[in-house]
């Protein structure tokens, strides 16, 4: 019994792996709320189900770095002029949500064009940190919960398995902080990314 069980596991797992690949790798834009935008990659990974639907695996990394620099002006080193600026403090944002999505290819008559729709759910964390380099303080929090996200575009085929992705994506990222048994803080990295990219399949269906 244990062995045509055995066997039942190996054969649902070759025909789930021997499904459609797809892998995407996009980069854009990202407008969050209560953050600084920035930009934002992107990585999904999964499986065609069929013609029109895909389950994926998808993260997002958004990252901003801001420095606040003065400058002393202009001196001359070994016959050239130099800028001078002094480093005040930097402020450092980064967003990055794991979700498990599902997109719907919406079937036209042009056969290189697709528009298509995405949604999925996850968990996400976002970290925030601030650091006075000539104070020497610095102080950082990050916040977690969970992530939903809604977006659609259009896919434009470039050869046999390969297309070009353009894509709206809004992330809802709104996460809650408990600081006493009575209040709480929250942290908004919801918004909207515009971007762009790349999708293959390492398999046609």
């Amino acid at each position: 019994m244990k062995k045509f069980l055995l066997l039942f596991i190996v054969v649902l797992s070759f025909n789930a792996f021997a499904q459609s690949k797809t892998v995407g790798i996009k980069a854009g834009y990202y407008f969050p709320a209560d953050l600084k935008s920035g930009m934002i990659l992107g990585f999904d990974y999964g499986y065609r189900i069929d013609e029109s639907v895909s389950i994926m695996l998808g993260t997002d990394f958004y990252y901003k770095s801001i420095n606040e620099d003065v400058s002393y002006g202009e001196a001359e080193q070994l016959g050239v002029k130099i800028e001078q600026y002094q480093h005040l403090s930097q402020w450092i944002g980064w967003h990055l949500p794991f979700t498990l999505k599902a997109r719907v290819e919406i079937p036209i008559q042009e056969e290189a064009i697709k528009p298509f729709a995405t949604a999925g759910l996850g968990y996400g964390f976002t970290h925030i940190s601030y650091e006075n380099l000539e104070q020497k303080q610095s102080a950082s929090f990050t916040y977690n919960g969970f992530v939903w996200q809604l977006g659609g575009g259009i896919m434009f085929g470039l050869g046999s398995k390969s297309q070009l992705i353009v894509e709206a994506l809004y992330n809802g990222a709104s996460f809650d902080k408990d600081v006493s048994e009575t209040r709480f803080t929250t942290l908004n990295s919801s918004g909207f990314a515009l971007r762009a990219g790349i999708n293959f399949y390492l398999s046609r269906y």
